[in-house]
């Protein structure tokens, strides 16, 4: 029971010293913001579209869906997720399974591809 008192205590107090990070502003690296000259008509275009579907996904069934979008770098592709890789690497993930059941995967670049 102490353990676990503790172990919540732990979470209250990250959640709280978190909150001031998640108002401060946004800094992007330079690369941010050549890319946003490259593409902000698209993305404008892209943000528009989904803003359409979340309207009408809350229109439908009166709150907005929940989305967690999580990424992470330095891992190479199918080391999580993908059961016929981990096999070959020797170790499963089996809560991450059975936690993604019901999500989807969008495997996609983090930058747009580069000129032609």
């Amino acid at each position: 029971m102490k353990t676990r008192m503790s172990f919540m205590l732990g979470i209250l107090i990250f959640l709280v010293m978190s909150l001031p990070l998640q108002a401060a502003e946004i800094i992007h690296d330079s690369e941010h913001y050549v890319l946003l000259k490259q593409y902000k008509g698209q993305w404008a275009q892209q943000d528009a579209e989904i803003q359409e579907k979340l309207d009408a996904l809350r229109k439908k069934y009166g709150k907005p869906p929940n989305i967690i979008h999580i990424m992470w770098d330095d891992t190479p592709v199918g080391e999580i997720g993908i059961p016929a890789v981990q096999k070959v690497r020797g170790w499963e993930t089996p809560v991450m399974k059975a936690s993604t059941s019901c999500a989807c995967t969008l495997n996609l670049p983090v930058r747009p591809p580069a000129p032609r």
